[in-house]
């Protein structure tokens, strides 16, 4: 019998072969099998260039995060978001299914950003800082702090108020 929460047969049989195959504790996911090299006990996974974790299972590299949201929760969303931003922090309480909007709301502040906060933008003369959030192509939030310190606090309000998926 197939379980409803699955979204196709290949979610099942993953979820089978990471419960056969790997055993998550505290966060960190090992092998209950030896792999090539690797013994019963090490840490499962390679870590990418982009700082995730990646396991191979049915002869397919996958994201750690996403089989560890997917043994818990028993389906496999089309997006995972590491809540705290640490793409090795697998724990399933920081974890959460994201649209993709909210996805791409989640991005650290880029590095050409000379405030270094995210929704926050200099630019200079009378009123220097403007924090801005848009959503679904409108402006949701306008404002123009005199500080910096003033800035980064509004910012920080409303993205809290928009349901935290900032850095």
């Amino acid at each position: 019998m197939v379980d409803k929460n699955f979204r196709c047969q290949n979610d099942e049989d993953l979820w089978k072969e990471f419960d056969r195959c790997l055993e998550y504790k505290e966060g960190d996911v090992y092998w209950k099998i030896k792999v090539g090299t690797r013994k019963i006990g090490d840490p499962a996974g390679t870590i990418r260039a982009d700082g995730r974790i990646q396991v191979k299972l049915l002869n397919k590299q996958h994201k750690l995060h996403r089989l560890v949201f997917l043994y818990y929760h028993r389906y496999l969303p089309e997006r995972v978001d590491h809540i705290d931003g640490d793409p090795q922090n697998n724990a399933i309480e920081n974890l959460r299914e994201v649209t993709a909007a909210e996805n791409s709301w989640n991005v650290k502040a880029h590095r050409d950003n000379p405030t270094g906060f995210h929704n926050v933008s200099y630019r200079g003369g009378y009123l220097p800082y403007r924090v801005q959030y848009s959503r679904g192509g409108r402006c949701i939030h306008n404002s123009y702090p005199e500080t910096y310190e003033e800035a980064c606090e509004v910012s920080k309000t409303v993205g809290e108020t928009l349901g935290n998926f900032q850095r």
